[in-house]
This record gives C-alpha cells, sequence and structure tokens, in this order.
C-alpha cells in the first residue's frame, strides 16, 4: 500500500509501507520540471519536419513557391 503524507505528518511504525513524504516544495518542484519536459518535447516534435532542419544549412527559400518569393531590385 502506498501512502502520501506530509513531512510535518511524519509517523513512526510505518514498517512493511511504501511511505513518500512530500511538503510543498517537492510538489512545486515536480510541476515545474513536467511543465518543461513537456514543453521542450513538444518543440522538439514540432521542429522535426524537414522545414526546420536543424541538422542542415538549408534556406527556407527552398521550401518557398515562385510566388511567395520576395523580390529584391
Amino acid at each position: 500500500m502506498i501512502k502520501f503524507k506530509r513531512r510535518k505528518h511524519m509517523e513512526e511504525g510505518e514498517r512493511g509501507k511504501i511511505v513518500i513524504y512530500w511538503n510543498y516544495f517537492d510538489l512545486c518542484l515536480g510541476i515545474v520540471l513536467m511543465v518543461l519536459t513537456v514543453f521542450f518535447m513538444n518543440d522538439y516534435l514540432v521542429h522535426q519536419s524537414e522545414r526546420y532542419n536543424y541538422g542542415t544549412n538549408v534556406e527556407l527559400s527552398q521550401f518557398l513557391d515562385e510566388t511567395d518569393r520576395i523580390q529584391i531590385d
């Protein structure tokens, strides 16, 4: 059996059980790390297409149509 208890409510004699003691700092740190992980995973997955290939020095102009290109005189 897993019990979640706040650290200020620690008790003796919790043998044979999984007891996870937590405080508000642990909770906030876990939420921040989860948000950062989801953000960077989303950023990585979004930029997997050929248009955002960071591994090669391909210019964006190769992917534009002739009508989309800006003519500079």
